[in-house]
């Protein structure tokens, strides 16, 4: 017994025993995809201080994730009344992109409303993330120029601060899995 515990030290059968079970174990702790979390879409929105163009993007969270499809529309022509407008808007600009990283679209309007979809597929399963928000900026070019934002109430459970400095832009909104609702 002696000559087994000299050739094979306790600690080091233990080192092996728990490199074995990690080998054997690896392929079901990982997915073969990113984690849902880097996969969640988000609406990145920015805007140069005393500029006239606010810039959208959609993308991925934290990895380079490509989306079966992102969508992206805008509407104008609306009066900002402080929250998402009540009256029907006219959804233009559609841009319907397949298999890409992300999506660029701009507006020149103020105020301007914004639908935002990517829709992701992992191992079978598909989700879809999307948001309506309404954005208008205000003192354009003075002191205090703010981007004012509005979810739309049939988007459930996205949250965003209602107003932000244009100076601390890009502003960063996660949109929520199956969350746009129909389109006012």
């Amino acid at each position: 017994m002696n000559r087994l515990g000299a050739l094979f030290p306790w600690p080091l059968v233990g080192v092996a025993l728990l490199l074995v079970g990690l080998i054997v174990l690896t392929p079901v702790l990982i997915s073969n995809g990113p984690s849902p979390y880097l996969a969640q879409a988000e609406l990145v929105v920015d805007r140069v201080a005393g500029g006239n163009t606010t810039n959208f993007y959609v993308h991925a969270v934290g990895a380079t994730v490509r989306f079966d499809a992102i969508s992206t529309a805008v509407a104008y022509g609306f009066v900002w009344s402080g929250g998402f407008p009540t009256d029907h808007l006219a959804w233009t600009d559609w841009q319907n992109s397949s298999n890409v990283l992300a999506s660029v679209l701009f507006s020149l309007y103020n105020p301007v409303a914004v639908y935002a979809s990517a829709t992701y597929t992992d191992n079978g399963a598909t989700t879809t993330y999307s948001g309506v928000f309404a954005f208008y900026v205000s003192a354009i070019g003075q002191a205090g120029e703010t981007l004012n934002i509005a979810v739309s109430p049939a988007t459930s459970g996205i949250s965003a601060a209602s107003s932000v400095a244009v100076s601390s832009l890009p502003l960063a909104i996660l949109l929520e899995p199956n969350a746009g609702g129909p389109l006012p």
